[in-house]
């Protein structure tokens, strides 16, 4: 079975505000949105049937993050919040409108030339009690 994933994302009216992504030089909001977009694909394609999985982000301003290096010459980013999208199965959209996917992960990235690579991701699990 061939498994293809795909994760573009397209980005409209960001506004850039100096984080902790400035101090480290990180990636920026569309390298974050492409990540998790990418991720989500990947694990949907993993738990279902399908022979592919797209996950479109259409606007991520909602996405919160903050970026740290680490000694490994890594780049660690939690990232909180949510984003409009709209998730293809085989090939065909599973709603007409984007629909909010909830985000809590921490992505890893590492600098490759001019660009930074997305690496890894895991959940980040919430204090019992707490959203």
């Amino acid at each position: 079975m061939r498994i293809s994933v795909a994760a573009t994302a397209f980005f409209c009216c960001f506004s850039l505000s100096a984080t902790a992504q400035d101090a480290v030089n990180g990636p920026l909001r569309g390298d974050i949105a492409k990540a998790v977009g990418f991720d989500l694909s990947r694990r949907t394609e993993n738990a279902l049937p399908v022979l592919s999985a797209w996950v479109e982000v259409v606007d991520a301003r909602a996405l919160d993050y903050d970026c740290s290096a680490r000694l490994d010459d890594l780049v660690e980013c939690v990232v909180t919040g949510n984003f409009q999208g709209v998730l293809s199965l085989n090939g065909s959209a599973t709603s007409a409108e984007p629909r909010t996917f909830v985000v809590k992960k921490a992505l890893r990235f590492r600098k490759v030339e001019a660009a930074w690579a997305f690496i890894d991701a895991e959940d980040i699990q919430s204090p019992p009690g707490k959203g």
